[in-house]
């Protein structure tokens, strides 16, 4: 039986949380998990390949962060919540496959696993502001950006009074987020009912 993308990206994730701290070979941690979380020898070489992907552009996606989070000293960042946006910048900016939305909607559960809710708003506003830099859409209010993005294949939430309080669904990943903070930025990207 394949293993689901989001076990598979936790696999990813314990592997570069470990790396952070133990400079031991991947595949030595990765053998560990392996025992722990019952997967087979494959699905967490193949996390160690991705891993080392990730950490191969671990400059380029720091510096990003770093740009990103202005405000925020990247000292100061949790290692939980380095990690997940280590592999959210990663997705985010290399990964052509994955649907940007479900790369920070990943990210986001991944912090709420393994970190807390809070640092989950924080990874979301990191997230969101590098896609919205990224597609355009960093000037525009959230409105404008959900009218910008419906015809771009999605489409607003009837009801939306486009006040800080809407909510946009996205079709093909059933994920709905919602709502703005006073700064403009979205704050979760929660699974639709």
């Amino acid at each position: 039986m394949p293993l689901p993308p989001q076990k598979f990206r936790e696999i990813v994730y314990l592997i570069l949380f470990s790396s952070a701290f133990d400079g031991s070979e991947l595949e030595s941690t990765a053998l560990m998990l392996m025992g722990e979380l019952k997967v087979t020898k494959r699905s967490v070489l193949d996390g160690c390949e991705r891993a080392k992907q990730v950490l191969s552009r671990l400059p380029e996606i720091d510096a990003k962060i770093r740009e990103a989070s202005q405000e925020y000293q990247f000292d100061r960042i949790s290692s939980a919540e380095k990690c997940a946006l280590r592999l959210g910048f990663f997705e985010l900016l290399y990964d052509a496959q994955l649907p940007h939305k479900v790369a920070i909607a990943e990210a986001i559960r991944l912090t709420r696993k393994f970190g807390t809710p809070e640092s989950a708003d924080f990874v979301n506003a990191i997230l969101d502001t590098v896609y919205r830099a990224q597609s355009g859409l960093a000037n525009l209010d959230s409105a404008s950006a959900c009218q910008i993005e419906s015809s771009q294949s999605e489409r607003c939430c009837p009801g939306s009074s486009g006040q800080g309080e809407e909510e946009r669904f996205d079709d093909s990943q059933n994920i709905t987020a919602r709502g703005t903070n006073k700064n403009g930025l979205e704050l979760a990207a929660q699974p639709a009912p």
